[in-house]
């Protein structure tokens, strides 16, 4: 072969292995950011005293072909949803947190029986305001800890801060 046309082909290879890459980056690079966007509500939408008990519904919408780990997970598996109160706030934890049932399914990659979501998931929050927490618009914070994979990947754990506003009242 001449070396003009092989120096042809090898361009040829070079330009489709960079475009190739390129495209699979582009494919996932919105994804990889985050397939998972927060929101959440807080319940009943009205002033609440101190000692009040509410609920805040923390919803996951999940991208297609992504999915969101279960808050429990067997030992070894994938690392779990997890939803926390940052400290310094006048709310607390008043019970468990209640989510849907998640899928469940084998994982060959973990040899495990794994729970996750896909598309949605809605997690109800059982909090009590605390008793010195005065009166007017108070900040609520939210974090979530969690792993999304889809059928080709898994992205590293990511924390997101879901931030409220909680009316009080005396």
């Amino acid at each position: 072969m001449p070396l003009g046309r092989l120096h042809d082909r090898t361009s040829l290879f070079v330009c489709l292995a960079i475009f190739t890459g390129l495209a699979v980056f582009a494919a996932t690079a919105g994804a990889a950011e985050d397939p998972v966007a927060w929101s959440g509500k807080v319940l009943p939408q009205k002033p609440l005293a101190p000692g009040a008990r509410f609920t805040v519904e923390l919803d996951a919408r999940i991208q297609p072909g992504w999915h969101l780990y279960a808050l429990d997970q067997p030992e070894g598996g994938p690392i779990a949803t997890e939803i926390t109160l940052p400290e310094d706030q006048q709310f607390s934890f008043a019970g468990s947190i209640s989510a849907p049932k998640p899928h469940v399914v084998f994982d060959p990659n973990f040899n495990l029986r794994v729970g996750f979501y896909l598309e949605k998931a809605q997690f109800r929050i059982p909090l009590e305001v605390g008793s010195a927490a005065g009166t007017g618009t108070k900040a609520l914070n939210i974090q979530t800890r969690y792993q999304c994979c889809n059928d080709k990947l898994c992205l590293p754990p990511k924390r997101t801060m879901v931030s409220l506003s909680v009316e009080m009242r005396p």
